[in-house]
């Protein structure tokens, strides 16, 4: 805690934007019972930047002096910020993330990770109540305009982490025909770091790759989440790797490619993904025959098409190059060779550190964007 912030209150903050303190106090809490202005919001916001100021949580609600606490990190999941904890650290494509960045965060700044959700992303009273007792916020993915909003009011430094250069900023409180494209970050008037890496580019070198191992015959099997299948909902990391396979297919003309598209599931679980890939491709078991190589949106996809290739007698790794995505470690040690792909999670979590570091320095330091590096990785097999 900043020696700014020691030395003001609410009732500095309302002197300087010229309001009262009662103002100031149903800003920061979204407690209004009549909206408060732009411009009021604006210099409210302003002066709370300015001062550093941060609103303290009450002494009965930790039971001791918050100084003597660490500083705490929330984790939100923006693409699904109902999705429980406990599942959201399960994920595959976050597990790993997670666990490296919250030993990371407590050896170099002695503060907690924590991973957060509410349970009713279009009510602003959960979303006040999960910042209660937060210092910076870690959002993935998708941003929640409400929360943002929260974030603002609040004076809680922002980090946005997603897998493009592309988020989407939606209003959970719109019909799904009224939410708005997808837009460019530096295109959007937020407060808050940016660190991306660029699913499309993994794609495309990992065609490279592929192309470069003299295959000319491709299939890609995406995820059912794509927009192909979900015209407003779809997953923006699943697009981004249909669009670079796209790209590399126009990159390497010699190439002839086809994209399999799994169907929507019931079963909405990424570890499904394996079950819905194998009965699309024993659907159609002569797409499988005289291909080269067979790109998929993950690992798992990757796990569906290595059995639907057992089924039929084709061999993985040896007929046919099996390439998957994100580096799961649950398949770190798969008897069966393929290629995958990842960001380099190691400078992605120095990064994440680094930002913080510098933001918790000066709070009023410029906003920074910065893209990750992407890897291509060979598993031999042999492990």
């Amino acid at each position: 805690m900043t020696t700014a912030t020691k030395k003001v209150n609410i009732n500095t903050v309302a002197k300087l934007a010229k309001v009262s303190t009662t103002t100031v106090s149903n800003y920061i809490n979204a407690t209004e019972v009549f909206p408060i202005c732009d411009d009021t919001k604006g210099r409210i916001s302003r002066v709370m930047r300015e001062l550093n100021y941060r609103p303290h949580i009450g002494g009965s609600l930790i039971g001791r002096k918050r100084k003597a606490l660490p500083e705490k990190v929330s984790f939100v999941f923006g693409a699904n910020p109902e999705y429980p904890a406990f599942e959201t650290i399960q994920l595959p494509l976050l597990s790993r993330l997670l666990r490296n960045l919250s030993t990371k965060l407590a050896d170099d700044l002695g503060m907690i990770l924590e991973v957060k959700y509410v349970k009713d992303e279009k009510n602003v009273q959960d979303w006040n109540d999960l910042l209660l007792d937060v210092d910076y916020v870690i959002n993935f993915e998708s941003f929640n305009s409400i929360l943002y909003d929260m974030l603002q009011r609040k004076n809680i430094p922002i980090l946005e982490l997603s897998s493009s250069s592309i988020i989407r900023h939606y209003d959970p409180r719109l019909e799904p025909d009224e939410i708005s494209n997808p837009v460019q970050v530096d295109e959007l008037t937020i407060h808050a770091d940016h660190i991306n890496w660029s699913i499309r580019k993994q794609t495309t070198m990992l065609m490279d790759r592929i192309y470069d191992r003299g295959c000319r015959n491709i299939l890609m099997v995406p995820s059912w989440n794509v927009k192909a299948n979900r015209k407003e909902f779809y997953a923006m990391d699943a697009e981004e790797r249909v669009q670079g396979f796209m790209s590399a297919l126009k990159k390497h003309s010699d190439i002839e490619g086809e994209i399999i598209n799994n169907p929507m599931p019931e079963n909405y679980s990424m570890h499904y993904e394996m079950q819905n890939t194998y009965n699309t491709l024993m659907a159609c078991p002569e797409k499988l025959k005289n291909v080269d190589a067979i790109v998929c949106h993950n690992d798992i996809i990757a796990q569906g098409v290595i059995a639907a290739l057992n089924a039929v007698g084709i061999v993985p790794g040896k007929d046919v190059l099996v390439a998957g995505a994100g580096d799961f470690i649950e398949f770190e040690y798969s008897p069966i060779p393929i290629l995958t792909s990842d960001f380099d999670q190691s400078k992605c979590i120095n990064e994440i550190c680094r930002m913080i570091s510098r933001r918790k320095k000066d709070p009023g330091a410029d906003y920074k964007s910065v893209e990750i590096p992407a890897l291509v990785i060979e598993r031999d097999g042999q492990r």
